[in-house]
C-alpha cells in the first residue's frame, strides 16, 4: 500500500525512521493478534506482508542511515520464514485441492500435509525474544531523533532512492528474458525482487509523481500475480510429493501440477516483459 506521508525535504535518516514507523504500525497490531493465539491464514498473511515490507526497507534504504542495528534484519527473517512454513502448506494445499477435485481428482486429505510438529505455533513464533527485541528496536529508532554523522540531504536521497528503483527494476527485466529457462530458484529470487521493486516504490512514490508512481506500480501486478500462482503450485507440488507416499492418490495431483509448470512459466516471462515495459517514473 502506497505511504501517505509527506517525506518531500526529509533527510535520509528522517525519511528512513518515518517509513519504519509507518510498516510498524501495520505490523504491530496483526503480530498483536497471533500473540493472542490466533492461527488464522488471514492473519499470519498479514504479518508476513509486513514484514516483508520491513526487510524490503531495511534492506533498501537501510543505508541512509547507520544507527540501524545489523541483528533486527535476521530475526525479521526468522520469524518471516517459520510464519511462511507454518501457513503455506495448509493454506496452499487448502486451495488447491478444490480445483484438484474439479478435475476428477481422488481425496487426499490434510492430516500429513501440516507442519505443526515441525514448526510452532504462531503464538510462540512472534513470542521469540529475538523478534520481540527486533521490533522494540525498530520502535524506538522510528521515534528517535537523527544524530551521528552529516546525514543525507533530501536532493542525494532522492538520487538513492532512484538508483535503488533503476537496479531492481533493471534486474526484474533482466530475469523476463528466458525465464522459462532459469533454475527454479532464480525464478523465485525474480519473484521476490518484483516484489521488493513494487514495495520500494510504494514507500518512496510521494518524493516523485504519485499519479506516474501509481500507474507503475499497477502495472507490476499481473506479473505478481503470474509469479505467486506459480509460487504456490510449486509449494503444493512438493507438499503433495511429501505426503504421496502414505496417500498415493497424492500421485494424481503431483503429475497435473508438474504438467501445469511449463505454462505458469511462460505466464510468468509474459508478465514479468509486460511490467517492465513501462516507463520509470523516478527519471
Amino acid at each position: 500500500m502506497e505511504t501517505t506521508l509527506d517525506l518531500k525535504g526529509l533527510t535520509g535518516p528522517q525519511l528512513l525512521r518515518a517509513l519504519v514507523g509507518h510498516v510498524l504500525a501495520r505490523i504491530e497490531p496483526t503480530t498483536c493478534q497471533l500473540a493472542d493465539g490466533s492461527q488464522d491464514d488471514d492473519t499470519v498473511h498479514r504479518v508476513r506482508v509486513g514484514l516483508r515490507r520491513m526487510r524490503t526497507l531495511l534492506r533498501e534504504l537501510g543505508h541512509l542511515d547507520d544507527a540501524l542495528d545489523p541483528q533486527w534484519e535476521p530475526a525479521l527473517a526468522a520469524t518471516f520464514r517459520q510464519l511462511g512454513q507454518w501457513r503455506d502448506r495448509q493454506h496452499v494445499l487448502a486451495s488447491l485441492l478444490p480445483r484438484l477435485a474439479q478435475q476428477g481428482g481422488p481425496l487426499v486429505t490434510l492430516a500429513e500435509a501440516g507442519p505443526a510438529d515441525a514448526i510452532p505455533p504462531p503464538r510462540d513464533l512472534v513470542a521469540a525474544p529475538e523478534f520481540r527485541a527486533a521490533l522494540a528496536g525498530l520502535n524506538a529508532f522510528a521515534t528517535s531523533a537523527p544524530g551521528g554523522p552529516e546525514p543525507t540531504k533530501p536532493a542525494r536521497t532522492r538520487a538513492l532512492v532512484r538508483k535503488r528503483l533503476s537496479r531492481l527494476h533493471r534486474q526484474v527485466k533482466n530475469a523476463a528474458e528466458g525465464f522459462e529457462e532459469l533454475p527454479a530458484e532464480a525464478q523465485h529470487q525474480a519473484r521476490k525482487r518484483l516484489k521488493r521493486l513494487r514495495y520500494l516504490a510504494e514507500f518512496t512514490a510521494p518524493l516523485f509523481d504519485r499519479d506516474a508512481a501509481r500507474r507503475y506500480i499497477r502495472g507490476l501486478k499481473p506479473a505478481q500475480d503470474a509469479l505467486g500462482l506459480q509460487n504456490d503450485e510449486a509449494v503444493a507440488l512438493d507438499a503433495l510429493r511429501d505426503i504421496a507416499p502414505t496417500q498415493p492418490q497424492a500421485w494424481y495431483g503431483v503429475g497435473w501440477l508438474t504438467a501445469r509448470q511449463a505454462a505458469n512459466a511462460r505466464a510468468g516471462r509474459k508478465a514479468l516483459k509486460s511490467a517492465t515495459g513501462h516507463g520509470r517514473y523516478w527519471r
